[in-house]
């Protein structure tokens, strides 16, 4: 079922303002955009939703909803469905450690162990920053065994403490010694969480209704427990080839201050606004927020303290996407177009025409008339790239096979000089870093959960 799709004066106000600063020509208005992106996810059949919600400064709106919140019931979406916003959730708790140092409760450059003595050894040299920038070495916890193995489909259908959570990754041997790598770590995140509630005195989640929720009205927002009675609550739906099914069970205490939060599309796009207008931090702290993560002193890697630091062909865009079961989401700033974006959708599908990063990118590419289409640069541009990548204790393989370029045997396609994006499925990407004589040094691998800085070798 479709939800009609609303403007609010959007395209009228930009064009009278002469345009975007910096914006290609405007062919359409993102009305027009979202409509044709997100119709072509309808079909005669029910299908999971997809809840777009685009916000301008001086408050104009975009709002969009395709598909049904809840398919047994037949309950169509709306920009009041509450939905998991999965590793969205890094920001807020990234913000927490922040406005707790602005408090004096905590330094962003304390070692993590004073605040979790408990596992002093397993987290020596490692800071609260380190866990915040995914650069502290702590093994990842989601990728500690495959979802088919019991630790997901036995273990993590349980609520879990912090003691019995911790137990179950701290003592896993590090990916690194602090600083010397970047692997993205919902551990890191988790153990930020904790600190969260060991340095405020009061639970994590009682932290952010206190400190965020409550004053900036985000009345959806929270961590949305299975047992707890949500007003608009989405239930989450797995796609793949032999249909759809209701997601498996995932208790909140496993993803946390990781992952864990749910809302609806407006209080996330004014979270964005709230947080990047100075509503919530210092200036001060969202500059660290926003600044490059640089790993040995030699690669900055877009990723600041819960931020994605990106850009869709020129337009620069800060913010992250997320996956809770059942769940994606993605939501973004783009501060020369002073413009916030979030897209939620109630289905995990392994198709790239399903996710929602993929899906907010074409809503933009067509309202802005920008392309990120691939370009084929000449060979002589390629052997540079090809070699054997460090990540960690892994090892990966650069190759180039028949004029393309090949990540582990998975074809990558140029998007410009040193970008490139996986073939097929989600819209991962590959971005080489130099050094400083302009040589390949390394590749930062952009795919959510399990990104990466792989140096080569």
């Amino acid at each position: 079922m479709k939800v009609p799709i609303c403007l609010v004066g959007l395209a009228a106000a930009l064009l009278a303002a002469g345009g975007c600063a910096g914006a290609p020509n405007l062919n359409s208005d993102l009305n027009d955009a979202a409509e044709a992106v997100l119709s072509a996810k309808t079909s005669n059949a029910p299908s999971p939703s997809y809840t777009f919600f685009a916000l301008m400064k001086d408050g104009e709106t975009v709002s969009a909803s395709v598909g049904e919140a809840n398919l047994e019931l037949g309950v169509p979406a709306s920009a009041e469905t509450v939905y998991h916003i999965g590793s969205i959730t890094k920001q807020f708790t990234a913000a927490a450690i922040l406005m707790l140092a602005e408090d004096g409760a905590l330094r962003l450059d304390d070692p993590a162990a004073v605040y979790i003595p408990e596992y002093a050894a397993e987290l020596s040299g490692a800071t609260i920053r380190q866990l915040l920038n995914h650069t502290s070495g702590v093994r990842n916890y989601t990728s500690i065994a495959p979802p088919s193995a019991p630790l997901w489909t036995q273990t993590f259908r349980h609520d879990l403490s912090e003691e019995d959570m911790m137990a179950l990754f701290m003592k896993e041997p590090r990916d690194f010694s602090p600083g010397e790598g970047f692997v993205y770590s919902n551990s890191g995140y988790y153990l930020a969480g904790v600190i969260v509630s060991r340095a405020s005195g009061m639970p994590y989640d009682r932290f952010l209704e206190k400190r965020i929720f409550k004053p900036l009205t985000m009345r959806s927002a929270g961590l949305c427990a299975k047992t707890q009675i949500v007003p608009h609550r989405a239930n989450g739906y797995v796609t793949s080839p032999e249909g759809i099914a209701n997601n498996g069970m995932l208790s909140v205490s496993i993803p946390y201050s990781a992952g864990a939060l749910c809302m609806n599309v407006k209080d996330l796009a004014r979270w964005v606004r709230a947080l990047h207008q100075g509503e919530v931090i210092s200036a001060d702290s969202l500059r660290q927020m926003q600044t490059a993560t640089l790993v040995k002193g030699r690669y900055a890697v877009p990723y600041g303290l819960g931020l994605f630091l990106d850009d869709l062909n020129g337009q620069k865009r800060v913010g992250h996407a997320g996956l809770f079961n059942g769940f994606t989401a993605v939501a973004w700033l783009y501060p020369e177009l002073d413009l916030v974006t979030a897209l939620l959708s109630n289905q995990v599908s392994g198709e790239r025409e399903d996710d929602v990063v993929y899906l907010e990118t074409e809503i933009m590419q067509r309202w802005l008339a920008l392309g990120e289409a691939a370009s084929s640069p000449p060979p002589n541009d390629l052997p540079p790239y090809v070699g054997v990548y460090g990540a960690g204790r892994t090892d990966h393989a650069m190759t180039l096979e028949d004029g393309a370029l090949r990540l582990d045997g998975t074809t990558l396609l140029p998007v410009r000089p040193d970008l490139y994006m996986v073939e097929t499925g989600p819209p991962y990407r590959v971005k080489f870093l130099r050094d400083a004589s302009g040589k390949i040094a390394a590749y930062y691998y952009m795919r959510g959960s399990v990104s990466y800085l792989a140096e080569k070798k």
